[in-house]
């Protein structure tokens, strides 16, 4: 995954907006009434976000655009303003569509202004829940998670079922990486909800790559998906 480039200033916080958009089914009763119920908090949040650029500075930006998240279709790491403070966060540019205009040009040249929105995952990115130490796990509607984790050749058989994972605020099982220190890559972990679903094992290896990621494990499937 891209980050926004370092070099880069980031949003203004004038303009700045953010759409905050959980999944609702609502249903209209017929008493007049209507039912609303949340299908999921996972939905990414909106954001409105302006760039001041100067005239190196936005090609160095469109050449980003371009080349690096492909015209806007890929997600890419960016510090953002949210509940947390300024984090990390992993966004996209919404269709890729972007508006830029000529501010003004002053002695050291052309200003230019850059208006998009942003998909921005909630809580993603380091500092934020979703980052550091921390995988969120999206298991399409487990009524529990356990990371069960077998270790071969050790001494002693783990302890069925595992570590029983908790939901965070945003709704995503919170793993922390903690619990696989000093745990050789040989070793596998399976995610279940110790009523019957579970995945096949997944090795540990793999775990490099999960930090700070949302990811979905599926029944019966060995590898997950990285939704960000």
């Amino acid at each position: 995954m891209n980050d926004y480039p370092s070099s880069l200033p980031p949003p203004q916080q004038r303009g700045y907006s953010c759409k905050i958009r959980p999944n609702m089914i609502r249903t209209q009763m017929a008493d007049g009434h209507v039912r609303q119920r949340l299908v999921n908090t996972g939905a990414p949040h909106e954001l409105a976000v302006t760039f001041m650029f100067t005239q190196t500075q936005y090609q160095e930006f469109m050449a980003w655009y371009r080349n690096d998240i492909s015209f806007g279709q890929d997600w890419f790491r960016m510090k953002l303003l949210n509940e947390y403070g300024g984090t990390e966060s992993v966004c996209r540019i919404q269709n890729g569509e972007l508006s830029a205009s000529l501010n003004c040009v002053n002695g050291e040249g052309p200003l230019w202004s850059v208006q998009c929105r942003l998909d921005m995952e909630p809580g993603s990115g380091s500092g934020s829940g979703g980052g550091g130490d921390e995988v969120w796990i999206d298991p399409e509607g487990w009524d529990e998670l356990y990371a069960f984790i077998y270790v071969p050749y050790a001494d002693t058989e783990p302890s069925w079922p595992g570590v029983k994972l908790e939901k965070n605020s945003q709704g995503y099982y919170v793993l922390s990486m903690e619990l696989f220190s000093g745990i050789p890559c040989e070793s596998t972990v399976e995610f279940h909800n110790n009523h019957g679903k579970y995945t096949y094992s997944i090795y540990l290896f793999e775990a490099n790559d999960w930090p700070g990621r949302i990811i979905r494990v599926r029944e019966y499937e060995s590898e997950v998906e990285y939704v960000t």
